[in-house]
């Protein structure tokens, strides 16, 4: 009888740290930091660690994870996992600076990372909308977009878009509201992405690429190779050509 409690005791504390919440990891490591002061210590050090000891609670992995790996160069949704193999996709996200996925990665060491950096995102975004103000959309200004659909043709427009980590132009027309996809695809990459499957062209950052998909046919009808050349010429970009 009197070993029942003490074994319920035990399993129970088992369970708990089995279940352990990522914040309690920080919370733990913040009560043995306190516990560790000398005497005398600094005001402004207990002052940090009581504010970190009362966000801890509220500061799970994954809201860190969004907050800030999201946000990162250094993110990706998946990625592959053997070296110049293009043809396995790892489906986790992954941290390309600490050459790890996330999931393997504590909270602490995501949440005291300083590698944080959006320059990469940026030089992609202005890249993307050079490439759809100044060189694609004047020369597509008195083209024509057949649709399919209606037999009709429609003056081509070219819609920037973001897509998760992607930047997208996308060459189509307009239907009213709607904006109606053609068959000519830009995507900036900068790096060699895993959403492209096996056909994914290579990127060694920190350089940039333009991925285009669409058949050539269509490309040359739009006058569309001869700009995109001379913008890679020009911008320093590396290009390839999808065949879809």
């Amino acid at each position: 009888m009197g070993d029942e409690p003490k074994s319920e005791t035990l399993e129970s504390g088992l369970e708990a740290r089995k279940e352990m919440k990522t914040n309690e990891e920080l919370l733990f490591v913040v009560k043995n930091a306190q516990a560790s002061l000398p005497e005398g210590m600094n005001h402004r050090i207990n002052d940090i660690l009581a504010f970190v000891e009362g966000m801890a609670p509220f500061l799970e992995k994954d809201t860190v994870v969004t907050m800030k790996c999201r946000t990162c160069d250094h993110y990706s949704s998946c990625f592959f996992p053997l070296e110049n193999d293009f043809g396995v996709v790892d489906r986790h996200a992954y941290c390309h600076q600490k050459k790890m996925p996330i999931h393997h990665l504590t909270l602490l060491a995501v949440a005291k990372c300083l590698n944080h950096s959006m320059e990469g995102q940026t030089e992609a975004q202005n890249l993307a909308i050079s490439l759809a103000e100044i060189d694609l959309k004047p020369a597509l200004k008195d083209r024509k977009h057949y649709d399919r659909q209606t037999f009709a043709n429609f003056p081509v427009e070219l819609d920037l878009r973001k897509e998760g980590e992607r930047l997208v132009l996308q060459v189509g027309h307009r239907a009213g509201d709607e904006f109606v996809n053609g068959d000519i695809r830009m995507t900036v990459l900068r790096r060699s992405d895993p959403s492209f499957g096996s056909s994914t062209p290579r990127v060694d950052p920190p350089g940039l690429a333009l991925a285009v998909e669409g058949p050539k046919t269509s490309l040359r009808q739009l006058g569309l190779e001869d700009v995109l050349e001379k913008s890679a010429r020009e911008r320093g970009f590396a290009l390839n050509y999808i065949e879809s």
